[in-house]
């Protein structure tokens, strides 16, 4: 297992990177097992990796709220209905949200954890190779608007990220080659090792070896904790890292995130 920190003082936060599955140990280390816990997911997560979830938390009361997969999941509607589903179950500042899926689930649960009772801990168990190398990590959370994507949000740091590549197997190839384009951008933007392991292991990756996905993620992770511990809140060097996103962001508000 890899560990990689992000953060500064008390918004410091570990990155755990294991080529297996979650051990048990892992997923309630961070977790206090008399607090209220609701899992956010969506429609594409299979759901025997839910059922594994679930079933390997300790705590007595584990709720999970499933959103309809897709970029429009993103939106104010799935936030206030998350956020009423939290008020029935009758959280307080010592409950968690766990966001187990993409990106979508990844800011929307943040965004949701840093102004539900003005902040509540989360924990992020990104399943995608672009939520696992990007949107987990640094802390930015974020829902769309009809004028652009991530309009309204807040810096809000998780209280771990907990990354196995088991969970790169099930995606298609088009959201396998879309966390590749993530990956790629990094060895772009400095990461001379990561940018020689692709060069020379191309069949690997393609492949989705885990052992050497396992490298890719944590290299790629390495790059962007740097980045963002230096500049948590994107006044100065954290640009760098929406290298590409530019043209991407503004062709998906242009089609209405289709």
């Amino acid at each position: 297992m890899s560990i990689i920190s992000a953060g500064k003082g008390i918004s410091k936060y570990n990155i755990h990177i294991v080529d297996k599955k979650l051990s048990k140990n892992l997923i309630n280390k961070y977790l206090n097992k008399d607090s209220k816990i609701l899992i956010v997911t969506d429609e594409g997560i299979p759901k025997k990796y839910l059922k594994f979830l679930k079933s390997n938390i300790s705590n007595k009361s584990v709720n999970i709220f499933t959103l309809p997969k897709g970029e429009k999941s993103k939106s104010y509607n799935s936030y206030k209905k998350i956020i009423n589903e939290l008020s029935r179950l009758k959280f307080d500042r010592t409950d968690y949200l766990i966001a187990f899926g993409g990106g979508v689930v990844g800011d929307i649960t943040g965004f949701v954890a840093s102004t539900y009772l003005r902040g509540i801990s989360y924990i992020q168990i990104p399943t995608s190779l672009l939520a696992q190398v990007d949107s987990s990590v640094g802390g930015k959370t974020a829902i769309n608007i009809p004028q652009g994507k991530n309009l309204v949000g807040a810096f809000y740091n998780p209280k771990c990220v907990l990354i196995s590549t088991r969970y790169l197997k099930t995606l298609s190839e088009d959201e396998y080659k879309s966390g590749l384009g993530e990956v790629i951008k990094y060895s772009f933007i400095g990461n001379k090792i990561l940018k020689k392991l692709i060069e020379e292991n191309p069949k690997e990756i393609i492949e989705r070896k885990e052992s050497t996905l396992k490298i890719v993620i944590e290299q790629s992770i390495k790059t962007k904790s740097k980045i963002v511990t230096k500049d948590e809140k994107e006044s100065g060097i954290r640009a760098i890292l929406n290298f590409g996103h530019t043209f991407g962001h503004a062709i998906e508000a242009y089609n209405k995130y289709k």
